[in-house]
């Protein structure tokens, strides 16, 4: 079955991910080190099996239960997602048109900063994850594919 062309010409792109393992203890870690904001991530998840333990995300000083920082609980058996919401921040499609138009109006005003909109991404080198007992959980990060 083909998709019918209803006039886009958009390239199609294959989304990427990658996964790797965290041997996560008592002592707070990052959930990736090498993934800061550069990386252009977007979604990740933690599965964390079900013989492992509860393990906890937050910021630096994240602690188990019962400490000063208590992290977000992600119980053995359990693989939350975290997605970030663009919130339709995708419209540079619009600045050409719109740039276009303002042009032929011969508008005295300026469409500076048209591409300015802000890109909401995850710094995984600043979320750490802590546990109640030595266990490996599965870290998997999709990167965004373009700006």
């Amino acid at each position: 079955m083909s998709i019918p062309n209803v006039g886009l010409q958009r390239p199609l792109m294959v989304q990427t991910l990658n996964t790797r393992l965290i041997n996560v203890t008592a002592a707070a870690l990052p959930l990736d080190p090498t993934v800061d904001k550069t990386k252009l991530i977007t979604g990740f998840g933690i599965s964390n099996p079900l013989a492992g333990a509860s393990v906890y995300i937050g910021n630096a000083g994240v602690t188990i239960p019962g400490g000063n920082n208590p992290g977000y609980e992600i119980p053995a058996g359990t693989a939350p997602f975290f997605q970030i919401d663009q919130q339709g921040r995708q419209l540079y499609e619009l600045q050409a048109p719109l740039q276009a138009i303002n042009a032929g109006l011969n508008c005295n005003t300026s469409l500076a900063n048209v591409e300015g909109l802000p890109f909401v991404v995850w710094d995984l080198s600043s979320i750490f994850i802590v546990a109640t007992a030595a266990t490996t959980v599965t870290l998997i990060t999709f990167p965004t594919m373009y700006l």
